[in-house]
């Protein structure tokens, strides 16, 4: 039987502790030895510095070090190109899209799932 986790981090400037974003693993299954990012918040102030690139490349290696998963997942809705192209910088890979009905908007959105070993 697998078990649900979540973890919430935030992110500070080790310079200057300002705030540049928060962080979440969540559906962290030690059985089958993975983990998936829930949300990646970046301030928009510090958007565009690389900071979400370092945040995903942290997220991994914590993913290994701590939690000692073997596989890192997530979710990013496909207009998301920054968002999308920081993954793949990441070394996350594609493997599939998802339909999401989005009751907000009465809308369907697509989303990309994405994999890495960390």
């Amino acid at each position: 039987m697998s078990t649900e986790n979540f973890l919430l981090l935030k992110v500070v400037l080790s310079s200057n502790d300002g705030v540049i974003g928060h962080c979440q693993f969540k559906r962290i299954d030690r059985e089958k030895s993975r983990a998936s990012i829930g949300r990646i918040l970046i301030n928009p102030e510090k958007r565009g510095h690389g900071y979400g690139l370092q945040l995903i490349n942290e997220m991994k290696n914590y993913t290994k070090l701590n939690l000692k998963l073997k596989k890192l997942d997530l979710r990013v809705f496909d207009f998301n190109h920054p968002a999308i192209g920081c993954y793949r910088k990441a070394g996350f890979i594609e493997i599939g899209i998802n339909d999401n009905h989005i009751p907000e908007f009465k809308e369907n959105w697509r989303s990309l799932s994405m994999e890495c070993i960390p």
